[in-house]
């Protein structure tokens, strides 16, 4: 059977992802949640992969609050997200110019010692420039330069982009030059 035999979904786990992945691909987001939810009603466990491709289809569709939702899923479950499962939640967030819940976000990251990649880190700093939270990016970046992954010139350009937009001109110059001596 195209379940892989048995029942059990040996194969259909796979083929779910694969196909939710396709929707996520093609900006299908409600075709990926619906899958999602055949897996569940079919009593099939969605594996973190096949939460990713939903997460990452609702991020492409701009419905930030559900793929917030499908990582409590994720985290109510017996999975463990990945660093990809909050890479994807976190660009939701960003394109939903939710950088509040961007920033709690990599704090429960950070709380749950996930370990961080500069591009969530950048992601996050790009929300509190959409969001005209100068400050914000600014304290990410010093945290980043600190504590967290090393940033790049993405992450010195979103930093400048939100001082841009706060007029904060001298701290953008500053940055520009700091970034010119890395």
């Amino acid at each position: 059977s195209w379940r892989g035999g048995g029942g059990g979904g040996g194969g259909a786990v796979p083929a779910f992802a694969a196909a939710i992945s396709a929707c996520g691909r093609a900006a299908q987001w409600d075709a990926a949640l619906a899958l999602l939810e055949g897996m569940r009603a079919d009593r099939l466990d969605p594996s973190v992969v096949s939460y990713n491709a939903a997460i990452s289809a609702c991020e492409k569709g701009h419905r930030w609050w559900q793929a917030l939702d499908l990582l409590r899923h994720v985290e109510n479950s017996n999975l463990l997200p990945t660093i990809v499962t909050y890479s994807a939640v976190m660009g939701a967030l960003h394109k939903g110019s939710q950088w509040q819940r961007s920033v709690a976000l990599l704090d429960l990251m950070r709380d749950k010692q996930v370990s961080l990649e500069v591009v969530s880190c950048s992601t996050v700093i790009s929300a509190c420039e959409k969001g005209h939270r100068w400050e914000a990016a600014l304290a990410l970046l010093t945290w980043m330069r600190c504590e967290g992954p090393r940033p790049n010139v993405i992450s010195f350009n979103a930093a400048m982009s939100a001082c841009e937009k706060g007029r904060e001109w001298t701290r953008s110059i500053h940055l520009l030059r700091e970034l010119q001596a890395l």
